[in-house]
């Protein structure tokens, strides 16, 4: 597994689209993916590609030809670290753990695997959880608040922080 952060370059202007949390569900990566705008030259997926949905290795496949930058998420390492501790997982989600692991290629498997935890460019950062940790979710003021003063100190430059993991959109201001 990767644990650096993974340093994109691009110039400037530059017009990229956001996903994250697609979990196995085909249609509604396709549905997404027909929504985004020709002009977008980068669709970043900020993990969790695979999880609970029925076609795991469709959308591998469909982010890896795309050529999507991607992060891994927690449900990615889970799938391919046969050693996650699943206690952590509610039951159901733990179960998706189990099924996705034996429907999963070895070669989508190794792609999710050596993702890295959080990328960034010149003015952005893009994590599957937070800034603070990969698996936190970002759920109220409070933990907002502490991940922007976080991004202030730590990630001098970055203006914006896009993350996925908590399945609500959102946006906190600084």
């Amino acid at each position: 597994m990767k644990s650096s952060t993974q340093r994109i370059n691009y110039a400037a202007p530059y017009m990229y689209a956001v996903i994250s949390d697609i979990h196995g569900n085909l249609e509604a990566l396709e549905a997404v993916l027909r929504d985004v705008p020709e002009d977008v030259e980068t669709i970043y997926c900020l993990g969790d590609v695979i999880g609970y949905g029925a076609n795991p290795e469709e959308c591998c496949d469909v982010v890896r030809s795309l050529g999507m930058p991607t992060i891994s998420g927690n449900h990615d390492l889970a799938v391919t670290d046969l050693e996650t501790d699943l206690d952590w997982f509610n039951p159901t989600a733990a179960a998706a753990v189990l099924w996705t692991r034996e429907h999963l290629g070895e070669e989508n498997a190794e792609f999710l695997r050596t993702r890295p935890r959080m990328m960034r460019t010149d003015e952005a950062l893009f994590v599957h959880g937070s800034a603070r940790d990969p698996d936190e979710y970002i759920i109220n003021r409070v933990s907002a608040q502490e991940n922007l003063a976080i991004l202030k100190s730590e990630y001098p430059g970055v203006a914006i922080c896009f993350f996925g993991h908590t399945h609500v959109k959102a946006v906190a201001p600084s």
